[in-house]
């Protein structure tokens, strides 16, 4: 298959199939999963293809269930799963896997023998507390990550879930999130080479908008143009840059910056908000076609955002004139 980057930008540095480089260096995570036979470079593309779709074991949606990979853990309930609910960069991996843990009726039992084992893997865990009804336990290695969960029923007195009236043992039983976070192209070398060609100050007041991660097997917004921004970038600040040939902008902030070839850019548009129960301000949106897309969906990502009316007038401008594309300004309340 050949890398819709490929097509954008031409020769990279990519290896191997599909349109992920494997993430560098190898830790103990990344060498378990191919042990068990977790295929975390293949495209979701790939793998409805050869597994098929399911409804879940447990739960009201459609997953990507892993029958033939081996548990990872000894007392393991199901199979690893993705769950495909509103994934549309289908020629991407999966980003994040789930299964559960069990063994004991006690949640407390559950997490604490699960947390023994992963350690015994991978190393001492890191607390991670995302919510105090939960236990919750990490481990990063590069690219790759596991999140150990689970909610005890003394933590959750107000249990509502559907699911687990279906399901009563889904109450105990500990949650493991695998995240991988693959390698996309264009890599960390060709993104400076890009971002510092030519480059663009942000207007004061213009507030980029953060890309989430959302956890527990849901995948991150806008993935396909997200990357890590690179270490020497993120002493530069806030800022976009250009490449070379103008045919690639890069949207660089501190935690992740975006890569945005204009062959992708259906559209730009500039909201004014005009002061209503609110004090009004402007947003900057840029409509794309996502090359992660077999079915080449149009989406829509609001890239700044500014408290002024007028704070975004100019930098909309060189949107506009560098994507070739006329600005559509529009107009609308702040309710």
């Amino acid at each position: 298959m050949i890398s819709p980057w490929k097509r954008l930008f031409g020769s990279t540095s990519a290896t191997g199939t599909g349109s992920v480089v494997g993430a560098s260096p190898v830790g103990l995570i990344q060498e378990r999963l191919d042990v068990i036979g977790i295929p975390v470079r293949d495209t979701l593309q790939q793998l409805v293809a050869r597994h098929g779709i399911a409804k879940s074991r447990f739960y009201d949606w459609d997953v990507l269930e892993l029958a033939n990979a081996k548990p990872l853990m000894s007392q393991q309930v199901c199979p690893f799963w993705f769950n495909v609910i509103g994934v549309e960069s289908d020629l991407l991996p999966p980003e994040q896997w789930a299964t559960l843990i069990g063994g004991s009726p006690d949640a407390y039992a559950n997490h604490a023998g699960a947390l023994a084992e992963l350690e015994g893997m991978f190393g001492r865990a890191a607390p991670s507390k995302i919510a105090a009804n939960t236990l919750c336990h990490l481990w990063q290695q590069g690219e790759y990550s596991l999140q150990l969960i689970t909610w005890p029923s003394d933590r959750n007195q107000e249990d509502c879930n559907p699911s687990h009236a279906r399901h009563p043992e889904l109450r105990s039983y500990s949650h493991l999130y695998l995240h991988c976070r693959a390698v996309l192209e264009p890599g960390a070398d060709e993104i400076i080479a890009m971002a510092t060609a030519s480059m663009v100050s942000v207007p004061s007041g213009a507030r980029s908008v953060a890309i989430v991660s959302v956890p527990h097997n849901r995948a991150s917004a806008h993935r396909e143009l997200s990357r890590r921004t690179p270490d020497s970038l993120r002493d530069r600040g806030p800022g976009i840059g250009f490449s070379a040939d103008n045919a690639t902008l890069v949207v660089i902030r501190d935690d992740n910056c975006l890569i945005i070839p204009r062959d992708i850019v259906t559209g730009v548009a500039l909201d004014r908000v005009k002061p209503a129960k609110g004090p009004g301000g402007a947003n900057l949106v840029v409509e794309y076609e996502d090359p992660f897309s077999s079915a080449h969906r149009r989406r829509w990502i609001t890239l700044y955002t500014s408290d002024a009316i007028g704070g975004l007038d100019e930098l909309a401008s060189v949107f506009a004139l560098w994507a070739e594309r006329t600005l559509k300004v529009e107009a609308s309340d702040d309710v």
